[in-house]
């Protein structure tokens, strides 16, 4: 058995009650969805290939957002280039006037997929020197050559709110689930 894409809005049911919940884009990558644009850049620049490809046009998905954030549950085809023989314990990437420290996370074990985990620290600078802070954390599952992952945004002081560790976790197990013809 494999992974049917399309399957993925069969996760509606398990986004928090009360968000808005949309469609994603067919080219939106996981960069993208944190606000990273196509031309990002990673130091070292291999750590880019952790968040998969730049470019599709087949992602599928769904975003939620309301009181604390932003959850997107997504699937499109495994891609990027392969990170090795470089060290991505804590590492940058960039765009325009945003900066992201970026870490390993704790994944949920999946069986048959691969699993890896990301939190980010990004901070945007905007006008008057002021700037706005946000914490990403991307979890991911290679399983059947698709990449399902479960991106959670969230701005400080919101920790409590429905968007927590065990959420996002829960909510990739319940994905890859979903995804299965």
């Amino acid at each position: 058995t494999g992974i049917d894409p399309v399957r993925i809005k069969r996760i509606r049911a398990e986004l928090p009650e009360g968000f808005e919940v949309a469609d994603v884009a067919p080219d939106a990558n996981l960069a993208g969805l944190a606000g990273y644009g196509g031309d990002w850049v990673a130091d070292p620049p291999a750590c880019a290939g952790l968040l998969g490809p730049r470019e599709t046009a087949e992602t599928r998905g769904l975003s939620a957002s309301g009181t604390g954030g932003t959850v997107y549950v997504t699937v499109m085809p495994v891609g990027g280039d392969p990170v090795q023989g470089v060290d991505c314990s804590d590492w940058t990437m960039s765009y325009q006037h945003s900066t992201a420290r970026v870490q390993p996370a704790e994944a949920p074990q999946i069986d048959g997929a691969t699993t890896a985990g990301l939190r980010a620290d990004s901070v945007t600078a905007v006008e008057s020197a002021a700037r706005t802070e946000s914490t990403i954390r991307w979890l991911t599952a290679e399983h059947d050559d698709q990449l399902v992952a479960v991106t959670v945004i969230t701005t400080p002081g919101n920790e409590e709110g429905p968007l927590t560790d065990d959420y996002a976790a829960g909510l990739l197990v319940k994905a890859v689930a979903v995804l299965h013809r």
